[in-house]
């Protein structure tokens, strides 16, 4: 490395570790020292600079759909809470009824509570497939 290499990143260091400190976003500070803002975060990585570029992680415990969806959480907290808002969201799309936004078959039989023939029928056969495969894998529900 040479020395005004050295000198360089040793300014852009100091120059994030002061932008970082008055809680500037990564993508001004690169702005400003007219490098990518990958580098930033490379800088802050590096020297244990706490990134304004990645999201903290969620602080949601059990009991959330975050957990479920985002965390694969399957206690019986976060299953009744993924049901919950699933349940809440089939409400709203039923009480719109607006049947020209989906399509008939398993989605409408399962999402928007349509009982037509071809709803029936195709979620019916569905669920016969996704049967077959829970006991084909050996569980029993």
């Amino acid at each position: 490395m040479s020395a005004v290499t050295k000198e360089k990143r040793e300014k852009q260091l100091a120059v994030v570790r002061e932008r970082a400190g008055q809680g500037i976003a990564d993508t001004v500070i690169a702005e400003e020292l007219g490098v990518h803002p990958r580098t930033v975060l490379r800088i802050r990585q590096r020297h244990d600079i706490p990134s304004l570029w990645q999201r903290p992680a969620p602080s949601a415990g059990c009991g959330s759909v975050a957990q479920y969806q985002k965390r694969g959480c399957r206690c019986t907290v976060c299953v009744a809470a993924h049901n919950a808002r699933h349940v809440e969201g089939r409400r709203g799309r039923v009480a719109r009824r607006d049947t020209a936004t989906f399509v008939h078959g398993v989605n409408g039989y399962r999402n928007w509570n349509c009982r037509c023939a071809k709803c029936k029928a195709e979620a019916s056969a569905a669920s016969a497939r996704e049967r077959a495969a829970r006991r084909a894998r050996g569980a029993s529900r």
